[in-house]
């Protein structure tokens, strides 16, 4: 059984902007598709989060890729093992004084540990171990530019090759990766195919990929 891999986690943004480059490139799609900004800097302010949505993204997705969780979770076995095993050799009265602290067993809670640092190794062996693995944050920052679109351009949307969307997100992207995405329009669906980024009534953002993309 293969489980559903996804990585998770918090971080601080960093600063990122968009060069003038590319502000001025994207600022020539919008007039050669007929368009105009409601509110060009607050347009480009929402690009620049989302540039570093997709930095911070990025970074925990290295930082969680599934041999380097089970790799983590491994050793934090090995180390709680050899921590229950110094415990159970402490004398009696370490011992009594460890289970006043914990006001209980500190045996009972730490074999807990042991039990449940053991139970995620299991798990993570069940993520997967060969193929490409879902780039959400790449996902993410499409759904980003495309809803910064519909915000500022108010148009909706579509994955059209050489389209305003299409043209905008790919310059976002030369931006992000240091490089062209050989694939704006498959990123561009992916984005598109499903309600990636859902903002509730209280503002309140929420990222969701595309179940089939796992």
């Amino acid at each position: 059984m293969t489980r559903t891999w996804g990585p998770t986690g918090t971080f601080v943004p960093e600063d990122v902007k968009l060069s003038s480059d590319a502000k001025e490139q994207i600022d020539r799609f919008i007039l050669d598709h007929g368009r105009s900004v409601s509110d060009r800097d607050a347009f480009f302010d929402e690009i620049d989060k989302a540039l570093s949505l997709y930095r911070g993204y990025a970074h925990f997705r290295q930082e969680g890729l599934p041999a380097t969780v089970r790799k983590n979770l491994k050793k934090a076995a090995e180390v709680s093992m050899n921590l229950n095993a110094h415990i159970n050799n402490l004398d009696g009265n370490s011992r009594q004084l460890l289970d006043e602290a914990a006001e209980g067993s500190f045996r009972t809670h730490l074999s807990g540990v042991v039990l449940a640092l053991h139970e995620a190794l299991r798990r993570a062996e069940e993520y997967p171990r060969r193929g490409r693995l879902t780039e959400h944050h790449r996902i993410f920052l499409a759904a980003d530019v495309a809803d910064a679109i519909e915000q500022f351009i108010h148009v909706l949307p579509v994955p059209t090759r050489g389209g305003l969307f299409f043209s905008i997100l790919e310059s976002v992207c030369t931006e992000a990766f240091g490089k062209k995405e050989p694939d704006v329009y498959g990123l561009a669906q992916k984005a598109l195919s499903y309600p990636v980024k859902i903002r509730s009534a209280d503002g309140v953002v929420e990222y969701h990929s595309p179940p089939n993309d796992d």
